[in-house]
């Protein structure tokens, strides 16, 4: 999935950049950790599982899963948190940033494309290839 604001700007982890289907860069998914007495959601990056989107202080970053400020990301009324408390912004030259929700927030919807462009499908699972072998996985093709 995509997140997309309304002006069709996509989340990337540390940037809202022009949606584009056929960019897997875009992609996330929804996790739960359960590492912790509570399950916890996270957003992964939907090629390497172990990156999520990450709240540092008052900035959004593509980080490592395990970091606190990846857990307990929630999506309501168009607001993306993370812990309730804290919003999605969108800063100075499409910067992600988190503000206090009470300041304000980014309007944004999760999104499914539904076309994947002919000769993405191969870039989009060589980029899949690479993340799985990186962490000494064997590649797997489905075709």
């Amino acid at each position: 999935m995509q997140i997309a604001t309304a002006d069709d700007y996509c989340f990337d982890g540390a940037r809202f950049r022009t949606c584009n289907d056929g960019d897997p860069t875009l992609r996330w998914g929804i996790g739960i950790d359960f590492r912790s007495t509570e399950p916890s959601r996270n957003l992964f990056y939907f090629f390497d599982r172990e990156k999520c989107a990450v709240r540092e202080g008052e900035t959004a970053r593509k980080g490592d899963c395990k970091n606190k400020g990846a857990a307990r990301w929630g999506w309501r009324d168009g607001k993306l948190t993370q812990g309730g408390k804290h919003c999605l912004g969108r800063g100075r030259d499409n910067k992600a940033i988190m503000v206090p929700c009470s300041e304000g927030h980014e309007h944004v919807n999760f999104i499914t494309p539904e076309i994947v462009p002919v000769g993405t499908q191969q870039s989009m699972f060589g980029e899949q290839e690479k993340a799985s072998t990186r962490r000494g996985a064997t590649p797997r093709r489905f075709e």
